[in-house]
């Protein structure tokens, strides 16, 4: 039996909470070749899983056991540390690093010494793995001569977030508009959400067309949804919307994974869109796209790892990746000031500016032939389903350790845990 720390923020309510337990799922998955013990860190200011269930139950237990023996067993065999690479450390025999990277197009040289720092990297997407494995940076010496260069030397592999499947519920939403749109987004710069949804107003005010926001700016607090609401109130007071007809909702604070499901599958929300500067993965979008909901996006940066679908051409049998979704007009440029952040997002780093008038055309265009892009959008979701699937994506992780999971030669236990069928609860 192999103990392992899995250290992440394993009880927020983020994109990195959701893949620490997706980490802990899949060895929790293992008890007889797992002893699975847990850290548990904050991810930012984002809220915390209220709510106990009886996975929330394991998590606790894990954690009690980690902070009790801690100190009086020796070192752990293996580490899985979902976080910013910066954060990542020599704590175990074997470490692997799990991230989401950076969401321009390269990762800072702190990041890069970090990521030599651990054994294995994962990563969510492959604009992830790029973002770490392309930047190469000048090592200068005090008489500012080159002598080396910093790249990242340790193995990465990608591997995605599973399907989930969920019950509805009810929600209760009061929408007057029988065609919504639904974005879901952090106000952030990155998010571009001012400008989403000002662009929305300006193609659809005079339209009986409805936009539902999902948003918070630093968690689900009661501060930050007054925050949000003097946000949006801002921009609908604009005079240039007196007299809309277009509707906006904000929705804010916790929502199960049910709800939020139930969100994407509403029969009043029609497509989803994002005009985002870019993503390490995009779980909202990710969520609409196998919940068969349209989407409109750039196409670039992580979510193109599920927005495009494999295809054989019947003739030639040779398989392409075809887009399964509507495909809004960028330019790539440098970040912006506000956006630079020290050792994390340096200021030479890019991401993508999408095109307003594209933007606009494109969400005509959603809303105008709906139905054609509701095909469309199941037929992603068929191909997500299968190709996304839970078993698929545990099978993905053990194969990307797997050269950790031999005692030696002679043991195939190993092999055990590539075969086991996994599912969710």
């Amino acid at each position: 039996m192999k103990r392992v720390l899995l250290k992440g923020p394993v009880l927020s309510r983020s994109g990195y909470g959701e893949h620490a337990r997706f980490i802990f799922r899949a060895l929790m998955a293992h008890p007889s070749y797992f002893d699975v013990h847990v850290e548990p860190t904050p991810w930012g200011a984002s809220s915390w899983i209220m709510k106990e269930t009886e996975e929330t139950k394991l998590i606790k237990t894990c954690i009690e056991k980690h902070m009790t023996h801690k100190d009086s067993y020796p070192q752990y065999d293996m580490s899985f540390q979902v976080m910013i690479p910066n954060e990542w450390q020599k704590i175990a025999a074997i470490d692997v690093g799990i991230t989401a990277a950076v969401e321009t197009n390269k990762a800072s040289g702190p990041w890069i010494q970090s990521c030599n720092k651990v054994d294995k990297i994962l990563v969510v997407s492959n604009h992830a793995k790029n973002s770490l494995i392309k930047p190469q940076y000048q090592l200068m010496n005090k008489a500012q001569q080159t002598v080396g260069v910093l790249k990242c030397t340790t193995p990465v592999e990608v591997v995605g977030y599973p399907v989930k499947k969920h019950d509805k519920v009810d929600l209760g939403l009061d929408l007057e508009c029988d065609f919504n749109f639904l974005t879901v987004a952090q106000d952030s710069p990155r998010k571009n959400l001012t400008n989403s949804i000002r662009w929305f107003l300006d193609e659809f005010k005079n339209d009986n067309v409805g936009l539902v926001v999902k948003a918070h700016k630093m968690n689900h607090s009661v501060v930050d949804k007054f925050t949000m609401k003097d946000f949006m109130g801002a921009i609908l007071k604009d005079d240039t919307y007196k007299g809309r007809k277009c509707k906006v909702y904000l929705l804010h604070g916790n929502m199960s994974d049910a709800e939020l499901h139930s969100l994407y599958a509403h029969p009043k929300v029609r497509s989803y869109f994002t005009a985002t500067h870019g993503e390490g993965f995009g779980l909202p979008i990710y969520e609409a796209a196998y919940s068969g909901l349209p989407v409109a996006a750039p196409a670039w940066s992580g979510h193109i790892d599920f927005l495009y679908a494999k295809q054989v051409n019947e003739k030639s049998g040779k398989e392409k990746k075809v887009p399964m979704f509507s495909k809004i007009r960028y330019k790539l440029d440098n970040i912006q000031p506000e956006a630079v952040w020290e050792n994390v997002l340096v200021a030479d780093s890019q991401w993508c500016y999408v095109e307003e008038k594209h933007f606009k055309r494109t969400l005509r265009e959603c809303y105008s032939n709906n139905r054609v892009k509701t095909k469309e959008a199941q037929r992603l979701k068929s191909y997500l389903e299968e190709e996304f699937s839970a078993d698929r994506q545990y099978e993905r992780f053990f194969n990307s350790i797997s050269e950790y999971l031999r005692a030696d030669e002679n043991d195939n236990g190993w092999q055990n845990i590539l075969n086991k069928v996994v599912s969710y609860d």
